[in-house]
């Protein structure tokens, strides 16, 4: 009666109903009507909700304060209802009693999105751009570019020598390594454009199985 009388109205019917139910001091048939005539009236100062919330593990604070009932009894005015949960968008509700109110609140939270990182590990794998690796067709570009070089140099010494008799074998001296200096560019020439068609991209599995590729040309 005395929280009553001060207009703390929630902590009045708590404690009207418990006296109501106390087995060791039960009231007098008159004191039970008085209380229950009080209860009705305190029922009017406030406002009685019913908690459903999704997931049922989550956490309600009031005016921040933790709530640890499933009922939520409020006096008159306005409170300010936060449920969150690990995992979810905090949800912020503003309640507003002006009294017999008796209703049920369904709240439910979103859940949050994942971090950028957490999504790349724990979805669905994505794989970069991959790129080819065209080194070793480089690489063959470049000996057919140097034989044609040899080839070339080794045909103007040879032609050069053709009609000197006496340094006639160095002229077939310099027309072998010249033949032989075109026919190396012609293959390392043909091995470069099937590296650069057939070239692994990195990050694939055939790229990470193969290992450095190694070009050898035998005459």
């Amino acid at each position: 009666m005395t929280a009553f009388e001060l207009r703390m109205y929630p902590q009045a019917l708590e404690e009207l109903q418990s006296a109501l139910e106390d087995p060791h001091r039960p009231l007098t048939a008159e004191q039970r009507t008085q209380v229950l005539d009080l209860v009705a009236r305190t029922k009017t100062f406030i406002g009685r909700y019913q908690l459903r919330l999704v997931p049922a593990d989550a956490e309600v604070l009031v005016d921040g304060a933790p709530v640890a009932r499933a009922a939520l009894v409020l006096g008159l005015g306005s409170h300010r209802l936060l449920v969150r949960r690990r995992g979810y968008r905090a949800l912020q509700r503003e309640l507003r009693v002006q009294g017999g109110e008796d209703d049920t609140l369904i709240l439910q939270l979103k859940a949050a999105p994942l971090p950028q990182q957490a999504r790349v590990h724990l979805g669905a794998p994505t794989a970069a751009e991959p790129t080819a690796n065209r080194t070793p067709a480089w690489i063959a570009f470049g000996v057919a570019a140097a034989s044609l070089a040899i080839g070339g140099v080794s045909g103007s010494v040879a032609l050069s020598k053709r009609h000197d008799i006496e340094d006639l074998q160095a002229g077939y001296q310099a027309a072998d390594l010249s033949t032989g200096a075109f026919i190396t560019a012609g293959v390392a020439a043909a091995a470069g454009a099937l590296l650069w068609i057939y070239a692994p991209h990195s990050g694939s599995p055939d790229a990470q199985s193969l290992g450095p590729l190694h070009v050898r040309i035998v005459f």
